[in-house]
């Protein structure tokens, strides 16, 4: 049986692999970014409410560059659809500027997304400095709310 890990619970040690496989890329491990905030984000190309999400996605990683990372975990099989999604959406957002705290992940085989209790996307953990997961957003509509923002707002403040 799989163990679904609770909110406010420590987040599930895990290891996620790039998801452009290049030799400058690197694995990344979510306990690295203890001090941070981090929005761990599970995604497909395919999926719609992926696509209306992912700008408020980087909005808050554009509004906090310095308190919080954006790893987002394409769950495509096809890395390269994968990528054209990423590019299309930063087409769309016509903005030249670099996010830095921004990580792309790949989990085709849903290994990470299992330790994290995901069962469709998009799903959002929001995961405080101390790497406890205390929200879980699944879709897109709640990134519209006012209510979230706030309370990210009070997340990243904590320090």
């Amino acid at each position: 049986p799989i163990s679904t890990p609770r909110l406010m619970e420590k987040a599930p040690d895990a290891t996620i692999q790039p998801l452009e496989s290049t030799p400058a890329a690197k694995e990344i491990n979510i306990h690295q970014f203890s001090g941070k905030v981090i929005l761990l984000n599970f995604w497909a190309s395919w999926c719609l409410p992926c696509q209306e999400e992912f700008p408020y996605l980087l909005k808050a990683a554009r509004t906090y560059p310095n308190e919080l990372v954006l790893i987002a975990v394409s769950l495509d099989q096809d890395e390269s659809a994968a990528l054209r999604f990423i590019k299309d959406i930063l087409q769309k957002e016509s903005s030249s500027q670099k996010v830095s705290n921004v990580i792309l992940g790949s989990d085709p085989l849903w290994t990470v997304a299992q330790k994290y209790g995901v069962l469709k996307v998009p799903e959002t953990l929001l995961i405080d400095q101390e790497l406890h997961m205390i929200k879980k957003v699944v879709g897109s509509s709640d990134w519209k709310s006012s209510e979230l923002w706030n309370f990210l707002d009070r997340v990243v403040e904590k320090k």
